[in-house]
């Protein structure tokens, strides 16, 4: 495992059309961060993680990685971070032990973790559907196998993308959670978009909300109610539960 890097956003413009989807993020996270980004539909919140795993570009600004330019060609640099959608991309022929051991070897992580991925499997309770297809699994069994790769390839940097609208039962909410925050204390940066407070509360250790490709607020979470209680409107909506 390489050192756990921050990741430094500096002046993110993205564009679709005519319209900015990122307008001028200036962004640092650190090791043994636990970051949620906050935001309504269509507030930039995935199409932030996808610029920093270098999924699709931005038109102006960089992101880097302890200090290096993550370009979409820089592979090495890509495998220090995973991004996990709200529909995990999976083989969908092969069976849930197949695409782990597949994803663990685009990232060239020891056969050894195999391991790891079977104790997550297991205390997401998928561990008994290991040869079954994914194609034949429900959303949530899916995004379960799905962590559990992500538990087994364990790079630096998590980008999960509304992990808490998964599908996933209270058992694989429960692991979830340990499992971040196991990874937290171990010095990983954890990145999770959501649309809920709830989902932030007694989780998160910061939160970063967006409306519009604008970072609105960027701190701990007590500060985003003490700024939603000073009256700024579009906070005030967020945290209407």
């Amino acid at each position: 495992m390489s050192e756990v890097p921050p990741v430094e956003l500096k002046d993110i413009w993205k564009r679709y059309g005519k319209q900015d989807v990122l307008a001028g993020i200036n962004w640092t996270l650190y090791p043994g961060e636990l970051v949620a980004l906050m935001g309504i539909n269509g507030a930039g919140k995935t199409t932030l993680l996808r610029t920093i795993a270098a999924l699709t570009g931005q038109e102006h600004g960089s992101v880097r990685i302890a200090g290096e330019e993550l370009k979409r060609d820089a592979v090495a640099l890509r495998r220090e971070l995973y991004f996990l959608g709200d529909e995990p991309a999976l083989f969908p022929e092969m069976s849930a032990i197949q695409n782990i051991a597949t994803m663990m070897g685009l990232w060239k992580v020891s056969p050894d973790r195999e391991s790891n991925a079977a104790e997550w499997m297991d205390r997401f309770g998928v561990l008994h559907l290991r040869y079954k297809p994914v194609a034949t699994l429900s959303r949530g069994q899916r995004y379960k196998v799905a962590l559990a790769a992500l538990a087994a390839i364990d790079p630096p940097i998590w980008l999960l993308d509304e992990p808490f609208a998964s599908g996933m039962d209270a058992m694989g909410m429960k692991a979830f959670r340990q499992l971040v925050r196991q990874k937290v204390e171990q010095g990983r940066v954890v990145i999770y978009t959501t649309q809920m407070i709830e989902m932030v509360r007694d989780f998160a250790h910061r939160v970063t909300v967006i409306s519009g490709g604008v970072m609105m607020h960027d701190g701990p979470v007590n500060g985003l109610e003490e700024a939603a209680r000073a009256g700024n409107p579009y906070l005030e909506v967020l945290l209407d539960d």
